[in-house]
């Protein structure tokens, strides 16, 4: 995979689980109403200052422990899968804004009324790959990752669907940063 496959699945991701969210929407009998999560029962300025706020905090912890010494290897792993793809700023933060607007609006917004905050969060990480019966450590961050989702869901409950929106991108933005960096550094060290 390469940088503009990475890409074009970003737009993908804006364009096709947001008409997935909208089909469940309209069929939904009511029981989903993405108009009103988006609103949500805070102001939107409120709900980007909690997302700002929920989303550096979860990016801070998840770094912490992906940075952990026993994470050393799926660390690693996951800088080779990622960290070779030279994103630039603006790419980085096109494809968090892409998976965080994409990917909330289909499972906090559509799934979640559903399948409630626990089940959609579990989901939602395993649709990621963050569980594994091969590695323990990928399940550790799973776990971790699932708590973090799980307070995203919560905060588009309690704040509104922005608020979810903004926190996922900034985690995507830092994390996927953080994987540049690395692998921009272990192209060094081997030159």
């Amino acid at each position: 995979m390469n940088k503009n496959v990475v890409l074009q699945l970003a737009l993908l991701t804006l364009v096709g689980m947001p008409i997935i969210a909208l089909v469940v929407d309209h069929y939904s009998e009511d029981r989903v109403n993405l108009a009103a999560s988006l609103a949500g029962p805070s102001h939107p300025l409120l709900q980007l200052v909690y997302g700002l706020t929920g989303g550096a905090a979860a990016a801070a912890v998840a770094s912490l422990t992906i940075s952990m010494k026993f994470m050393q290897g799926i660390s690693s792993r996951y800088v080779n899968l990622f960290g070779h793809f030279n994103l630039n700023r603006n790419e980085i933060v096109l494809i968090s804004l892409c998976a965080g607007v994409g990917e909330e609006l289909l499972f906090r917004g559509a799934l979640q009324p559903f399948l409630g905050i626990a089940l959609t969060s579990f989901i939602f990480v395993g649709m990621h790959g963050y569980y594994s019966i091969r590695s323990w450590q990928i399940t550790v961050y799973g776990a971790v990752m699932t708590l973090i989702i799980a307070a995203i869901g919560w905060m588009s409950v309690a704040f509104g669907l922005i608020s979810a929106m903004v926190a996922h991108t900034v985690i995507d933005v830092v994390l996927l940063h953080r994987l540049q960096e690395s692998g921009r550094r272990q192209v060094q060290e081997e030159d």
